[in-house]
């Protein structure tokens, strides 16, 4: 799936404030997906699982780019929390589209859809990813 800058261009949201775990934050949706990588540990050691286990339905969570200097890094979009711990990553077919508009300028965030998973089983997030509207001056 492939989504030009014409099509961002077209969508928008209300003001956007600093987003916290739980802040009520309206945007444009663009698509659903799961966040990828939530059963490893993160870059800073820290067990994802435990982090994800906090989360819930329509928390706000950043995306940022990974700026690691390999090629394998190149479509990762590092999901964190609202204390900028690393929960996973989107899949690399949505990182590879989002990267683009991440370097021309563009600010996208996800909130949370869904927690799937039992007491004694691993986690697994739904979110939908949402681009946040320029504010103009």
């Amino acid at each position: 799936m492939e989504l030009s800058s014409e099509v961002f261009e077209q969508l928008g949201i209300s003001h956007v404030k600093q987003p916290d775990e739980r802040s009520e934050v309206s945007g444009e949706f663009i698509f659903n997906t799961k966040v990828i990588g939530v059963t490893l540990q993160s870059e800073t050691g820290r067990k994802r699982q435990k982090l994800v286990r906090k989360l819930r339905k329509g928390d706000v969570l950043h995306l940022e780019p990974d700026h690691r200097d390999d090629d394998y890094a190149n479509d990762l979009i590092t999901v964190l929390n609202s204390k900028k711990q690393d929960i996973g990553y989107l899949p690399s077919r949505h990182g590879a589209v989002l990267r683009d508009e991440f370097e021309a300028g563009l600010s996208f965030f996800a909130k949370v859809q869904n927690i799937k998973g039992g007491m004694f089983q691993d986690k697994v997030v739904d979110i939908g990813i949402y681009k946040k509207k320029d504010i103009q001056h």
